[in-house]
């Protein structure tokens, strides 16, 4: 029976010729010259191990085909030979099955954009993780180097460090090393420069402070003080009164009577420094050597090869003084608990 326009709605015409050219056949098909056939392309065949159903797609194919040799669905049995080129056609589709599934899984729209959003999270998490080792670096939280880790300070950029040999007997007198005078006290002043300096509200921020009636300078910075500099005026103020009879006399009756001399403020200096003493403590070693001209009471001197690790002062200095708020360049907002201004 023929009918004009019959369809072959299961066999796209690559289907075939990719599946032939497996089976190593001819690829032209011969079908009978008073057939239009008419080429759709159906969807993807379901998944088998039936040869005839899901590679060549012959499932559905009308019995008028059967005058096709290679479309027929005859149940006559094979010759031996196409037995053979059975098995071949059957071992072969089963060698690129596989592959082909994966080609169309790869390229199955759902699939294709599930890898795409696995990619999008795993960019976005690694984005994040760079995000927060940045943050973490700036917060100073993990600033780690030879000296260990440290907690954050704005001050934390201008540091460095290097090796020297402890002080011992013998050594050069410093220029700190003098009895009082107009020279030493100006060496001190100099040296506390950095005492006072500004701090920026992000600083404040990162440092986690309260800003509530904190000492703020008209221009939005507030006033800060580096605990190395406070040590450092409290040992200027145990200095003066180590030689309070050169410095006494030079004080005005206001200067006396503030509380900077008074015994509670030396025993905060005094405690002030032997906290950050032991906070800081530097394990260098001295050996004591005995000596006939020996200034130390039990005779003996300080000698030492011992080697400590010291902040580099006069970089730290610099940054300070950058900031340093001088006497007379610098207001403050007016002390909620006074009036007028301090």
């Amino acid at each position: 029976m023929t009918t004009q326009g019959s369809i072959l709605p299961l066999i796209p015409s690559q289907l075939i010729t990719s599946h032939l050219c497996y089976l190593d056949l001819p690829i032209s098909i011969p079908i009978s010259s008073n057939k239009n056939i008419v080429m759709m392309h159906p969807q993807p065949p379901k998944t088998t191990t039936n040869i005839e159903h899901a590679d060549l797609g012959l499932a559905n194919l009308d019995d008028d085909n059967d005058s096709n040799p290679l479309l027929s669905k005859s149940s006559h049995p094979p010759s031996s030979s196409t037995n053979s080129t059975g098995s071949t056609a059957i071992a072969n589709t089963e060698k690129y099955k596989d592959e082909e599934l994966d080609e169309r899984d790869f390229m199955h729209p759902t699939r294709s954009r599930d890898l795409v959003t696995r990619l999008f999270k795993t960019l976005l998490l690694a984005g994040l993780a760079w995000v927060c080792f940045l943050e973490t670096v700036r917060l100073g939280v993990a600033v780690v180097g030879k000296e260990g880790a440290l907690p954050y300070s704005p001050a934390n950029e201008a540091l460095s460090y290097h090796p020297r040999r402890i002080w011992q007997d013998g050594d050069l007198p410093s220029r700190f090393e003098k009895p009082p005078s107009p020279e030493l006290d100006q060496e001190w002043e100099d040296l506390l420069t950095g005492q006072n300096i500004r701090i920026s509200p992000d600083e404040m921020h990162t440092l986690g402070e309260n800003l509530t009636n904190r000492v703020q300078l008209e221009d939005g910075n507030y006033l800060g003080l580096m605990s190395v500099w406070h040590n450092l005026h409290c040992l200027d103020i145990l200095r003066k009164v180590v030689n309070w009879e050169y410095y006494f006399p030079r004080l005005t009756e206001e200067e006396r009577g503030t509380e900077v001399w008074s015994v509670g403020h030396l025993n905060h200096c005094i405690e002030r420094i032997r906290t950050d003493l032991v906070c800081h403590a530097d394990v260098a070693v001295w050996i004591p050597e005995w000596a006939p001209k020996a200034h130390h009471p039990d005779g003996m001197v300080m000698k030492a090869n011992g080697r400590t690790t010291c902040v580099d002062w006069e970089g730290l200095d610099a940054w300070a003084r950058k900031r340093a708020l001088r006497e007379g360049a610098y207001r403050l907002k007016v002390n909620p608990f006074e009036k007028g201004e301090v």
